[in-house]
């Protein structure tokens, strides 16, 4: 908050009071350069710069973070810059031996079914594992949309797909699994399967889980019980038929791969409720964006709030990476400052409800919520 410039931002209208505190990421004087009206404008907003830049890279000031999640989160990015921001990452799991008559019969006609995906955006990762994820990377079309995280040294010898490296050892490799993919697909599978499953789930990333397979994917082992819950982007046979050892493994394959297409293409409507409508922006801007909000009035009440906006956009816009993107309400006043004085808005991006524009001439408008 800069408390400098008052109203909410200064504890009024029931502003939540620890948010005045001093964060972990600042130290005692920048957090009084927030609050000191007669600091200059220029000092306040680099204040504000610097602790955005700190709390994006996870350096707090008074508590040391852990090491290797600092250094799994850095892989995961860098695998994405890789693979490209803008892919589309489906993640498969499963176990490294068939326990089902039909699972690897399952797994080929996915990946069969996958490998024809259209969409060129769409990228296949698998841990380099024996059985689930060796059938799925041979039997994926060409294999060039398939790629094979390995920890540093290790290759999976498959001959298909591209093999990638991240992680001193296995279960480092497991935890930048966990954060690299927008879509885990889960077949068969045992407490590892439901480690990387969990991990996923709780970063928002979506779990389709082939439940007729058995062990961690029909929710033992400490599965995430909500992946097990029908999604809204999924209809009520395409479920079932993730569920059904009667099926057909065709069937049940299509069915996957339709619920896949459904998610990452889940569109915009009235009925589409506050926690999709961030996931499917959050899908949009990138799973490893670093997102900062724009929150303030409507109208400038402080003789130097204005100024104070219009010096902070262009800061914020230089010290944080590629990765950061900031969002506006798209109203007048404090987010429409910040939107025409950040850069060339390139990484603005103005939320509105559906069918409103900004009118800032700056940066993307986009929609959520009736």
């Amino acid at each position: 908050p800069l408390m400098r410039t008052g109203g909410a931002s200064n504890g009024e209208f029931n502003f939540p009071l620890g948010a005045l505190e001093r964060s972990d990421f600042a130290t005692t004087q920048q957090w009084l350069l927030l609050k000191d009206k007669d600091a200059a404008v220029d000092a306040s907003a680099g204040v504000v710069a610097d602790i955005v830049a700190a709390c994006a890279a996870g350096k707090e000031v008074t508590s040391s973070q852990s090491w290797a999640k600092e250094q799994a989160e850095a892989e995961a990015r860098r695998l994405r810059c890789e693979l490209g921001y803008d892919s589309r990452i489906v993640c498969i799991l499963g176990g490294q031996k068939y326990l089902g008559d039909s699972s690897e019969a399952l797994v080929e006609a996915l990946a069969q079914k996958l490998g024809s995906s259209t969409d060129p955006k769409m990228k296949f990762v698998t841990g380099g594992m024996p059985g689930v994820q060796k059938t799925f990377a041979e039997h994926c079309s060409d294999g060039s949309r398939v790629w094979n995280l390995l920890p540093r040294g290790e290759s999976s010898g498959y001959g298909r797909g591209t093999d990638i490296n991240a992680g001193k050892d296995l279960e480092e490799r497991k935890v930048i699994f966990g954060l690299l993919g927008d879509i885990y697909i889960t077949v068969e599978g045992g407490p590892g399967v439901s480690q990387e499953a969990r991990a996923a789930a709780a970063r928002g990333a979506a779990v389709v889980p082939l439940m007729r397979t058995g062990g961690a994917s029909s929710g033992m082992f400490n599965f995430p019980q909500g992946a097990l819950e029908k999604p809204r982007f999924a209809t009520e046979e395409q479920w079932s038929l993730l569920k059904s050892k009667d099926a057909p493994a065709a069937e049940s394959a299509a069915a996957a791969v339709a619920v896949v297409g459904a998610c990452f293409g889940v569109p915009a409507t009235k009925e589409e409720s506050a926690t999709e409508a961030a996931y499917r922006l959050r899908n949009d801007f990138g799973r490893n964006a670093r997102i900062v909000c724009i929150l303030g009035g409507t109208e400038f009440r402080g003789t130097d709030s204005a100024a104070l906006v219009a010096a902070l956009a262009p800061k914020l816009e230089a010290a944080l990476g590629s990765e950061a993107k900031f969002v506006t309400g798209g109203m007048a006043g404090v987010q429409e400052t910040f939107a025409k004085h950040c850069g060339d808005g390139s990484r603005v991006w103005n939320l509105l409800p559906m069918g409103q524009s900004s009118g800032y001439g700056r940066g993307t408008d986009i929609n959520a919520g009736a």
